[in-house]
């Protein structure tokens, strides 16, 4: 088995570790953390912990894309991703004891000619891989036309397709009819929400309802994330609650 990972909006998440944190104050960070990111590197890293054969792809450019580049050489994971002139984006954690704060930049702006360049070099990728893990948000000038166009490619050639992005984008994949659809989707409770406007987060059986939804018909595998509480699986017709 071949897994590529495709991650459109790379970055470099830095993680600012104070043992204080005040707003209009100067905060003096006790150690900062700098690794290559985006959600598509991060099921890169898994996969390569557990020793699957595995390609990261996606669009870098900039320092910050060399220093993505690095980064992931460091850890022995594979990379061949299409690079650019644009500047790729800086996400920022602020961590002081239980308290998490994220500042995430959009990332620049891509154009075009990038995007048809990029859709190029990742298409013949994909025709050498058996799963293609596509993961996380686009870069501004693509929209849900980049998602559907490289699930379409890949479903032509008979690969499967693990989607995991935001309600919204997943939304308007889903509502799209006759278009080719992902083999595994993995929404959290909050972008469920977003699809079906499921009121109780706590309630198991109005999840379950969501899941038997037509619109998740065509999809084979649905896994509901629920943070701590593990998670809600939907294979085929049977649903399994996943425990931690």
């Amino acid at each position: 088995m071949k897994l590529l990972t495709i991650t459109l909006n790379t970055s470099v998440d830095i993680a600012y570790q104070l043992g204080h944190f005040e707003l209009n104050q100067t905060n003096r960070v006790k150690n900062v953390i700098k690794t290559a990111g985006g959600k598509g590197l991060n099921v890169t890293r898994v996969a390569n912990i557990l020793g699957i054969n595995h390609l990261a792809t996606g669009v870098i450019g900039g320092t910050t894309g060399e220093f993505i580049k690095r980064d992931l050489e460091q850890d022995h994971i594979k990379h061949d991703f299409y690079e650019t002139n644009i500047e790729s984006r800086q996400c920022i954690a602020i961590l002081n004891r239980a308290h998490q704060t994220e500042l995430l930049e959009p990332g620049d702006s891509i154009t075009q000619e990038d995007i048809q360049s990029f859709m190029k070099h990742v298409t013949k990728l994909i025709q050498a891989h058996d799963i293609i893990a596509i993961s996380g948000s686009a870069l501004p000038g693509m929209n849900v036309k980049t998602y559907q166009a490289l699930i379409d490619f890949a479903v032509r050639h008979d690969k499967k397709v693990l989607l995991d992005v935001n309600g919204h984008t997943l939304k308007e994949l889903l509502n799209h009819d006759g278009q080719s659809v992902p083999y595994l989707i993995k929404p959290n409770i909050e972008e469920l929400n977003q699809l079906f406007n499921v009121k109780d987060h706590d309630n198991q059986q109005e999840i379950i309802e969501a899941l038997k939804s037509p619109l998740l018909s065509q999809i084979p595998c649905v896994m509901i994330s629920l943070g701590s509480n593990g998670a809600l699986y939907k294979y085929q017709h049977q649903i399994y609650k996943v425990n931690i």
